[in-house]
C-alpha cells in the first residue's frame, strides 16, 4: 500500500501537469471535467498494472482499449473520421498520463534522477515567468508538489534513524502537511502587477536592442509591413496580399446555411490616413435591434410567408491552429440559446471577442438568418423598405426574436424598445455617415451611373456591379505618394488602376455610398466556401473585406464589391436540398418550430442498420474471444506451474487453497483457532471427507515431515470437492472465487 501512494504522491501530479498545460494543444473539450475523469481511469490502470501481482492485471487496459475500438467502429463510415478528429483528445490524454507514468516511475529508481526532475520543474517556472508564458495557478501548485517531496526525501536522507527507517513510508506520512501547502498556494490570492525585475529588464532590453540592429543589418530590403496572412485587425492598404492554405476553424452547417457564409470578425467606421479605424464598437443591443428591424421589415411586408425572405441557419465553428481572443460570427446573428452564449465577450475596437483567448478545441454554435437575397419578393422589399410601426416591432421583439444578450456574469436583458430603436437609427446616421468629399470628376461619373435609380438599394447594387466588374490583383503594388484623401483614392481606383484585392473594393464602396448619403461601414472577417456536404474548414486564404449598408426600415445589408466573389443566397421554400419542405414557417428562435426532424428510413432500420450491427458485433465478438483465450492461458499457465512444484509444495498450496476456500464458504479461522476446530465449524454444512486433509495437514505442520502422494492425492480431492461446494454456494460469480484461489503463488521456503 505504501508503494501505491508512494507512486501516487509522486506521478498523479505529473500527469495532471502533463494534461493541464498541454490541454490547449491536446483538441480537450473546454468547460468539461471528461478529459479529467479519463485522466483519473488512465492513471488508476497504470497503478493496478503495476501493483497487482496477477497475469489478469493486464485485461484492464485491454478492455479500454477494445472499448474505443468499438466506439469508433460503431460510427458510420463519413462520420468516423469526424468523430475521430472531435475526440483525439482522448488518445492525447492516454499518451500524455501513460508517458508521465512509466517516465516518472524510471526517473524514481534513481536519486539523481529525482533531482533532475526537481531542476527541471524549477528551470521550467523560471521560463515561463522569464518569458511571460501565463501558466495556470493550479499547475504551478500542482508542480510544486514533486519538488517538496524530492525536498523531502534529501533531508530525510541525511538524518540518522533509529527503529523503522523505510524512507518511503516516511514519506507518505508527511505528504499531507506537503499537499496542505500546495493547497495554500492555490487558494491564496496573487498579485495583479508582477514584479518588475527592472534590472533584468535593463539588460534583455539591450540585448533586444543590439539583436534588432543586427537583423536589420541582415534584413535590409525587407517591407516595413509584412502582408497579411489571414484575419487582421488593421484595415489597413499594403502593395500585395500573402495568401496561404492555413486551416484556422473547423465549421459544420447544422442548419442549411448556402454555399457562402460570411464570418464577421471586425466593423470598421472611419476611414482616416488611408487605414480604417474603429471608433465605434456596436454592442449587443445594437445587434439585436439590427435583426428585429429586419424580421420586423418581413413580418411587416408578409407575415404569412416569412421564409420566402429569411430564415434562421446555424453553425458550429471548431478552432484549429488558431489562437486568437476573437469570436467569428455570420451576419445577423442571434446571441441567445446558441453556445456562444457560454463564452464571455466583449465588445471591443469594432469585433466581439472573448475574454479569454480561444485556441485549439474551441467550440461554439451560434444561430443567424439568411436573406433570400436572389429572390424577386426580398430585392422588391429591399428597394421599397416600409416605416415600421410600433405594434409590428413589439410583436416581432416579443414572439419572433430574442432579446437575451450573451453571457458576461449573468445573462442580460438590453433595451430593444421601440423608442430605443428610433435613437438607434438616429445614432446610425451620426457614426456610419460622416461627410465624404469626392472629386468633381467623380460626382459626374456617379451621376450618369445613378441615372433613373429610384432607390438606395439601386444605387447600392449599381456600385457593387461596378466595382465587381473590374480586376482582382493580389499584387496591385503601392498607392501613389499623392493620393492622401478619400476622394484621391476614389479617383485613381475609378479612373487610372480599376484593380486591387477586397480591402481596396470594400473601402470604394462604402466611400461612394456615403457620398449618396447612405451609411456604410467596412467589415473583416472570413469568405467561407467550400463546403463539403454539411462541413468545410476555414483557412487564412479565406480572410476577406468586405462593406455594408445601411437601408433604413431594413437594417444592415451586405454588399460584395470584390470581383469574382459575388453569390447570390437564393431559395424556393419547397425546393431547396436540404431546407424546409412544405409551407412557409413563421420566424421562431425555437428550434423545434424551425425543421420536421427527418424520417427514418424503415428499410435501413434506423440506427441499428446491418452495417451497424456488424460493426457493433466485431469489436463485442473480438473481445469475448479475448477474455476466453485469456482464462484459458491463465489456466495452462497454473497447470505447468503446479506441476512443476515439489511434493512438498504442492502439498501446502493445495491445503492453503483449501483452507481459502473454507473462508469463503463462511469459516474463517479465527485467531487462535488451531486447524482442527476450524474444521469442526466447517463440518456443520461441509462433507467430512473434504475436511480430511485438515488432519493431515495440522499433523505434518508440527512433525515437519514431507507428504506421501497418497496424502497429497487427498487433499487434491478435498480440492475439488469444495470448489464444487462454492460452486453451488456462489453461482455465476464462482469464475471471479476460483480465480483468486488457483492463482499461482510465492513459495515460502
Amino acid at each position: 500500500m505504501i508503494s501505491v501512494l508512494y507512486d501516487l504522491l509522486y506521478l498523479f501530479p505529473l500527469s495532471l501537469v502533463s494534461v493541464l498545460a498541454a490541454g490547449i494543444y491536446m483538441y480537450m473539450p473546454q468547460r468539461s471535467g471528461l478529459p479529467f475523469v479519463l485522466l483519473i481511469v488512465i492513471f488508476a490502470t497504470c497503478l493496478y498494472v503495476v501493483h497487482r501481482k496477477s497475469r489478469l492485471r493486464f485485461l484492464l487496459p485491454v478492455i479500454l482499449i477494445l472499448s474505443a475500438a468499438m466506439a469508433v467502429f460503431i460510427q458510420k463510415g463519413e462520420e468516423r473520421s469526424y468523430f475521430v478528429f472531435n475526440n483525439q483528445w482522448v488518445l492525447w490524454v492516454s499518451l500524455a498520463v501513460v508517458g508521465c507514468f512509466f517516465a516518472g516511475k524510471l526517473i524514481l529508481f534513481n536519486r539523481w534522477g529525482k533531482r533532475v526532475m526537481a531542476a527541471a520543474i524549477i528551470v521550467t517556472l523560471g521560463i515561463c515567468m522569464w518569458q511571460k508564458i501565463n501558466v495556470d495557478k493550479a499547475v504551478v501548485s500542482l508542480a510544486f508538489l514533486p519538488v517538496l517531496l524530492i525536498l523531502t526525501e534529501e533531508v530525510q536522507s541525511r538524518w540518522k534513524k533509529s527503529g523503522y527507517t523505510d524512507g518511503k513510508s516516511h514519506l507518505v506520512g508527511v505528504s499531507p502537511f506537503l499537499i496542505l501547502i500546495c493547497v495554500l498556494v492555490f487558494i491564496s490570492p496573487s498579485s495583479e502587477k508582477p514584479y518588475s525585475w527592472s534590472m533584468f529588464v535593463k539588460i534583455w532590453e539591450k540585448a533586444s536592442e543590439g539583436i534588432e540592429l543586427t537583423s536589420r543589418f541582415f534584413h535590409s530590403g525587407d517591407e516595413d509591413y509584412i502582408a497579411k496572412t489571414g484575419f487582421n485587425s488593421d484595415g489597413i492598404f499594403t502593395d500585395n496580399v500573402r495568401e496561404d492554405s492555413k486551416e484556422l476553424i473547423r465549421m459544420t452547417s447544422i442548419k442549411p446555411v448556402g454555399s457562402v457564409v460570411y464570418l464577421v470578425g471586425g466593423v470598421y467606421d472611419n476611414f482616416e490616413g488611408m487605414e480604417w479605424h474603429a471608433t465605434h464598437t456596436p454592442d449587443t443591443r445594437e445587434h439585436m435591434l439590427d435583426i428585429i428591424e429586419t424580421a420586423a421589415a418581413v413580418y411587416g411586408r408578409d407575415p404569412d410567408n416569412v421564409q420566402e425572405y429569411m430564415k434562421k441557419a446555424e453553425v458550429r465553428l471548431y478552432y484549429l491552429d488558431f489562437n486568437t481572443r476573437y469570436t467569428f460570427l455570420p451576419e445577423k446573428s442571434v446571441f441567445a440559446g446558441n453556445k456562444i452564449s457560454d463564452i464571455d465577450i466583449l465588445c471591443e475596437n469594432g469585433s466581439f471577442k472573448s475574454v479569454k483567448p480561444l485556441g485549439y478545441s474551441s467550440d461554439y454554435s451560434v444561430n443567424f438568418f439568411r436573406m433570400n437575397r436572389g429572390s424577386e419578393a426580398c430585392s422588391d422589399m429591399l428597394a421599397n423598405p416600409l416605416i415600421t410601426d410600433e405594434q409590428t416591432w413589439d410583436e416581432v421583439r416579443y414572439n419572433r426574436v430574442p432579446e437575451s444578450g450573451y453571457k458576461r456574469g449573468e445573462r442580460e436583458v438590453y433595451d430593444t424598445s421601440y423608442a430605443s430603436y428610433l435613437e438607434y437609427q438616429d445614432s446610425i446616421y451620426d457614426i456610419y455617415l460622416p461627410e465624404t468629399e469626392i472629386s468633381e470628376k467623380t460626382g459626374l461619373f456617379l451621376e450618369e451611373l445613378f441615372e433613373d435609380a429610384d432607390s438606395d438599394y439601386e444605387k447600392l447594387t449599381r456600385i457593387e456591379k461596378l466595382l465587381g466588374e473590374m480586376e482582382y490583383d493580389l499584387d496591385p503594388g503601392r498607392l501613389p505618394e499623392d493620393v492622401t484623401t478619400p476622394a484621391e483614392y476614389l479617383d485613381h481606383l475609378l479612373f487610372n488602376s480599376q484593380k486591387g484585392f477586397c480591402t481596396h473594393y470594400a473601402t470604394a464602396f462604402v466611400l461612394l455610398a456615403r457620398s449618396q448619403g447612405i451609411p456604410a461601414r467596412l467589415v473583416q472577417g472570413f469568405y467561407v466556401t467550400g463546403w463539403d456536404g454539411k462541413n468545410t474548414v476555414v483557412t487564412s486564404a479565406m480572410a476577406h473585406s468586405w462593406a455594408e449598408a445601411y437601408i433604413k426600415g431594413i437594417g444592415w445589408v451586405s454588399f460584395e464589391p470584390t470581383p469574382g466573389k459575388k453569390v447570390v443566397d437564393m431559395w424556393s421554400v419547397n425546393t431547396e436540398s436540404g431546407a424546409y419542405k412544405g409551407p412557409s414557417q413563421e420566424l421562431s428562435y425555437k428550434p423545434d418550430l424551425e425543421e420536421e426532424p427527418e424520417a427514418v428510413d424503415e428499410e435501413k432500420g434506423g440506427f441499428l442498420t446491418k452495417e451497424r450491427v456488424i460493426l457493433i458485433f466485431i469489436p463485442v465478438g473480438t473481445f469475448l474471444i479475448l477474455i476466453i483465450l485469456f482464462i484459458l492461458l491463465e489456466k495452462l499457465l497454473e497447470k505447468r506451474w503446479y506441476r512443476k512444484l515439489e511434493d512438498r509444495d504442492k502439498f501446502r498450496i493445495t491445503c492453503r487453497r483449501n483452507i481459502k476456500i473454507l473462508g469463503y464458504l463462511g469459516y474463517v479461522r479465527g485467531e487462535g483457532e488451531t486447524l482442527s476446530e476450524l474444521a469442526g465449524r466447517a463440518a456443520a454444512t461441509v462433507d467430512p471427507q473434504a475436511l480430511h486433509f485438515v488432519l493431515i495437514y495440522e499433523r505434518l505442520i508440527y512433525a515437519e515431515k514431507d507428504p506421501i502422494p497418497d496424502q497429497i492425492r487427498s487433499a487434491e480431492i478435498a480440492n475439488r470437492d469444495l470448489l464444487d461446494h462454492l460452486k453451488e454456494e456462489k453461482g455465476k460469480f464462482f469464475f471471479l472465487y476460483r480465480m483468486s484461489i488457483m492463482r499461482p503463488e510465492k513459495i515460502k521456503q
